[in-house]
């Protein structure tokens, strides 16, 4: 088998329903059919996930598209999940694919003219995000290379989108992943990679967030430090932590990010799921008994502090108000 699409899934039992059925549109319409494998990978899902990945597998079986799928018991973690998925890949290549990312019509023929072209051991695609569009591509021009690479990881590294890389089957050996950070495939990037690997950066676009990506946000906005992390963990276990300067990415205050986010939400520009709420509301707890008191009179601390402060203050007014007018 040619291609793997890996899907790592958690709780996402409709996002995941839309996705199998683009998925199985396009797949049993694709001249490339019989080189394409499907493998999912449940996390422990605790919603009605096994019921549609059981579903699915008799409608993908009647169109003999070759359908596995794996259930933890226990969530994982995405990491381990991405790891999983990548170990148990028997296909030349896998595309790990986000459950709830919209694939592009000419995606599948895409990959394949890429791979029988370039052979690469990386391929990283053009994705569809504010604020890259076609008019306003990341990668504006297509670029293969085996040389020095660094300049290339670093690009995939600034713009880590799961749905934008395909992998060429390699298997890692003698190396330690750095569990739950989150970002497992831009471990993979640096080990296919480096110092001999081969990447083709391609300016089309195979996928993009659906239109309601905004509510769906799961991580808090200073998850580029746990990126940092995974980047000098990968470098360190390869003896190439020389190259960490040039790859990771700005550092992001955890106080103020977090409280520029929740002064979004109140303000009702931005929407928060519960769990997220809750995980800035601790970091900004946890980021004031921790700090020395002096670091608060930064001029950007205290005009977060005060939006956040007045934030809040006009969401309790229109929640008030809101309740006396019904009653």
């Amino acid at each position: 088998m040619r291609l793997t699409i890996g899907i790592p899934t958690y709780n996402r039992a409709l996002k995941l329903k839309i996705q199998l059925d683009n998925l199985l549109n396009l797949i049993s319409k694709s001249l490339y059919k019989d080189s394409i494998t499907l493998f999912v990978s449940n996390n422990g899902s605790i919603d009605n996930t096994i019921d549609i990945l059981n579903e699915y597998k008799d409608k993908f079986a009647k169109f003999e598209i070759l359908f596995y799928v794996n259930n933890f018991i226990r969530n994982q973690g995405f990491d381990n999940n991405i790891y999983f998925l990548y170990n148990q890949n028997k296909s030349n290549f896998i595309w790990f694919l986000s459950d709830d990312d919209r694939i592009q019509e000419n995606a599948l023929n895409q990959i394949f003219l890429d791979i029988d072209k370039y052979n690469p051991d990386i391929i990283y695609y053009n994705f569809y995000q504010k604020p890259f569009f076609a008019t306003n591509p990341y990668i504006e021009k297509t670029i293969f290379t085996n040389n020095d690479t660094t300049h290339y990881i670093k690009k995939i590294i600034d713009f880590p989108k799961l749905t934008s890389l395909i992998f060429k089957n390699k298997k890692i050996c003698n190396y330690h992943f750095r569990n739950n950070l989150g970002f497992a495939h831009i471990e993979y990037v640096i080990l296919n990679t480096i110092p001999n690997g081969s990447i083709l950066l391609s300016n089309n676009f195979i996928a993009g967030v659906q239109e309601d990506y905004l509510e769906n946000i799961t991580f808090a906005p200073y998850i580029g430090n746990d990126l940092n992390q995974s980047i000098m963990h990968t470098l360190e276990q390869i003896n190439k932590i020389e190259l960490y300067n040039v790859l990771k990415i700005e550092y992001t205050d955890p106080l103020t990010s977090s409280l520029n986010m929740l002064s979004a939400y109140y303000r009702g520009t931005f929407v928060l799921i519960p769990e997220l709420k809750n995980v800035l509301l601790k970091t900004i707890r946890y980021e004031f008994k921790a700090r020395n008191i002096t670091l608060f009179f930064r001029k950007i601390v205290l005009f977060e502090i005060f939006k956040y402060i007045l934030s809040y203050l006009i969401f309790l007014t229109q929640k008030i108000y809101k309740s006396i007018i019904n009653k």
